[in-house]
């Protein structure tokens, strides 16, 4: 299992790569990144996504819809980019939003081997109407 935190800090994102299957998908680095930034290197890719991964996984806790909304876009960008479509379908699935992106969070997540905290994995099993009545959002 692979630490987000980890691959935050550079630490074994080759391996997470070669596990993952991950490419280049330079169309879809094209359509995100200003011209200056094209030749972006796929580690850097990984580690911001796992930046990204660390907020989302933030604002879906704080029940931060706007935020929440944001992030899976962002997401779907980074799947795209590392030439992972797979996950693009699984991120925008909206029947996976419920609460707030965490379970397609989840989910990409499995497929990526990373690890994913209890308490987010509680967070997520439980509805928005739920959240509500604890209080929680």
């Amino acid at each position: 299992m692979f630490k987000v935190e980890e691959l935050k800090e550079g630490k074994n994102v080759d391996e997470f790569i070669k596990q993952n299957k991950l490419e280049r998908n330079q169309e879809a680095i094209n359509e995100t990144y200003k011209e200056e930034y094209r030749d972006i290197s796929l580690n850097t890719i990984v580690k911001d996504f796992a930046k990204r991964l660390i907020f989302s996984f933030e604002k879906s806790e704080g029940c931060r819809g706007i935020s929440a909304s944001f992030n899976i876009s962002y997401l779907s960008d980074f799947f795209k980019e590392m030439g992972r479509d797979d996950l693009v379908k699984i991120i925008k699935d909206d029947s996976l939003y419920d609460p707030y992106g965490a379970p397609a969070i989840i989910e990409v997540c499995d497929k990526l081997n990373i690890e994913v905290s209890t308490s987010f994995k509680e967070f997520a099993g439980i509805s928005y109407d739920e959240h509500r009545a604890l209080g929680h959002c």
